[in-house]
């Protein structure tokens, strides 16, 4: 009797092992994908970013490309705009891409892009994040407040000057 019900576990061990197997193998995607960005972005530019979508499974397959965009400060000044979001039926092998164009309306800090792409059939994967690193200059500091009152004082002595050495 013992061995019998050693028998059904190592059977049922086997089944549950199967199942897993069979479950993760459904599990994978079927395709690739890579995003192709400039590595600094300029405020106020719009840059192109690429979303490539390489189709490796068995069928043909539509994709749709979405987005979520952040940033620690700042993340209402981060635009993306995607005419398309969808691609047409990729077979085993295409490559199709997605164009995004990414602008900086103004300092971000920590900003970060990040696609997702979703097939027909299948489960969604997220590429890595594109990070949004600004190049510099982003401000001048004589362009800050203390340097905008500074350059107004300045504009007002020089005007009172200009005007007294007029008048005498």
């Amino acid at each position: 009797m013992k061995k019998i019900i050693e028998g059904y576990w190592f059977f049922i061990s086997i089944f549950l092992i199967t199942i897993l197997i069979i479950t993760n193998i459904h599990a994978q995607t079927n395709f690739e994908l890579w995003v192709e960005a400039p590595p600094i972005f300029t405020i106020a530019k719009t840059e192109s970013v690429n979303v490539y979508i390489k189709n490796t499974g068995a069928i043909d397959n539509n994709y749709t490309v979405t987005y979520t965009a952040d940033a620690t400060i700042g993340s209402h000044l981060i635009n993306v705009y995607m005419p398309i979001i969808r691609t047409k039926t990729l077979k085993r092998g295409d490559v199709s891409s997605i164009l995004a164009r990414v602008t900086i309306l103004g300092p971000v800090t920590g900003g970060w892009v990040q696609f997702t792409v979703t097939p027909d059939s299948g489960a969604p994967d997220t590429s890595p994040q594109i990070l949004l690193i600004t190049g510099s200059p982003i401000n001048l500091p004589e362009f800050e407040l203390i340097g905008l009152i500074q350059l107004l004082i300045l504009a007002s002595l020089l005007l009172i000057i200009s005007y007294s050495s007029h008048f005498r």
